[in-house]
C-alpha cells in the first residue's frame, strides 16, 4: 500500500523517505520492489548511498544498469531533437525576423 502512495504522490521526497524508512527498520524485502515501483522518482545517488551503507549491494547493480540505460535513451532522444531543430531553425528564424521588420513603422 505504501508503494502505491509513494508512486501516486509523484514526489521524490516521499519515495526517498519511504526508502529510508525501510532501510532504517531493516526491512530488506521492501527495498528492491520500491526501487522498481518508484524508479522515476528516486535519485540514483540517494539509492546508491543507501544501498552501500546498509548492505543492499546485491540490489544496486541491476538498478544502476537500468538508470544508465534510461539515461542513454533520454540523451539519444534529446540529441535527435536538437539535430531536428537545428535543421529547421534557421529558415524559421529568418521568416520571423522578416515579419518583425515588416511590422515596424516606417519613419
Amino acid at each position: 500500500m505504501l508503494f502505491i502512495i509513494a508512486t501516486v504522490s509523484g514526489s521524490t521526497d516521499v519515495a526517498e523517505d519511504l526508502l529510508s524508512h525501510f532501510v532504517d527498520i531493516g526491512n530488506k524485502e521492501c527495498f528492491p520492489p520500491l526501487l522498481y515501483v518508484c524508479f522515476g522518482l528516486l535519485r540514483p545517488d540517494v539509492v546508491q548511498e543507501l544501498s552501500l551503507q546498509h548492505g543492499h549491494s546485491n540490489v544496486y547493480p541491476p538498478y544502476d544498469i537500468q538508470v544508465s540505460r534510461t539515461t542513454r535513451k533520454q540523451l539519444a532522444a534529446l540529441e535527435k531533437e536538437v539535430k531536428e531543430r537545428s535543421k529547421r531553425s534557421p529558415p524559421e528564424r529568418s521568416k520571423k525576423l522578416r515579419f518583425r521588420l515588416s511590422t515596424l513603422p516606417l519613419i
